[in-house]
């Protein structure tokens, strides 16, 4: 049986499926289901100190990271991180921990900024490129635009030097603009691209690429069937 290897990387969910967003991709939005109503979508301290001394614990190699996504991770507020952070340090045993953060960016304000700079936090920011294309799918839970916001929260890590990457969903409309979104992420000075493809399987397998497709932007039809 081969060695184990000397890192592993997992995702974390504090918030669970809990966003502040309503993106018309979203796959994960529908896991809020699964919650009993009225229960609490939060890691507790208790699974908080657990997780973080097994990761530590479960890693061989001289550095550890720790990746935080949701949902919506920020909804957990700066206390949590702080105390993340804090056992961190404490189960560490000498070994660097590294720190990758996803959100899309409508809660940044100084205080997380503040945090993230000296944590040393690496961002990914969700962006899907230039107002007409991001806001075609990423909306608020109202169905309103949030291109603005989330621009809001990319000078907020600019303001405090933190290091950013950008992550941007490729659906059929972007897909035909590849330069204009490529552009308009080097302009706002995301020096690290990720780039997901928004595929849907097509019924019957009927498409030009083994059934699968580039999701069509929303209709209202669909609209008001999510």
């Amino acid at each position: 049986m081969p060695a184990p290897p000397d890192t592993f990387h997992v995702m974390a969910k504090p918030a669970g499926a809990r966003c502040n967003l309503a993106c018309r991709y979203c796959f994960y939005l529908d896991k809020a289901a699964l919650i009993a109503p009225g229960a609490r979508f939060r890691m507790s301290d208790e699974v908080l100190v657990a997780y973080v001394r097994q990761h530590l614990a479960a890693q061989r190699g001289p550095e550890v990271i720790f990746a935080w996504q949701g949902g919506e991770p920020t909804l957990m507020g700066v206390d949590f991180f702080e105390q993340a952070v804090a056992l961190q340090r404490r189960y560490a045993a000498g070994r660097t921990v590294q720190n990758a953060f996803q959100t899309n960016g409508l809660l940044l304000d100084d205080a997380w900024g503040a945090f993230l700079k000296r944590e040393n936090f690496l961002v990914g920011l969700s962006l899907d490129g230039p107002p007409p294309l991001h806001d075609l799918y990423r909306v608020d839970k109202h169905g309103q635009p949030t291109f603005e916001r989330v621009m809001g929260g990319l000078e907020l890590l600019k303001k405090h030097d933190v290091e950013f990457n950008t992550l941007t969903v490729v659906h059929r409309e972007s897909a035909r603009q590849p330069l204009e979104v490529y552009r308009f992420l080097k302009a706002i000075g995301s020096g690290f691209l990720q780039f997901i493809p928004l595929v849907e399987r097509l019924p019957g397998g009927i498409s030009k690429s083994r059934g699968l497709d580039h999701a069509p932007p929303p209709t209202p039809a669909l609209m008001r069937q999510r």
